[in-house]
């Protein structure tokens, strides 16, 4: 098998993403997708004190960058 990657050995970990918009935007959740036209990342959303699921695709014309959310020890 071949090695991966970053950032497609982060599939399935959670990861934050700065994405470029007149504000930049800063969004934690578990990259579900790599591929050459950007990233699939699925986020956790709490509405009347329930948990939803919002799946983006964000092109990577408009990310930033992307990294895990935990930090690794030394």
């Amino acid at each position: 098998m071949a090695k991966k990657e970053i950032p497609q050995k982060w599939t399935g970990d959670d990861v934050v993403v700065s994405i470029r918009n007149d504000v930049p935007e800063l969004g934690t959740g578990k990259l579900k997708e790599v591929n050459d036209a950007g990233i699939v990342v699925v986020f956790t959303v709490k509405r009347d004190d329930k948990d939803y699921r919002r799946t983006v695709f964000y092109p990577w014309q408009i990310v930033n960058w992307i990294s895990p959310a935990e930090d690794e020890p030394l």
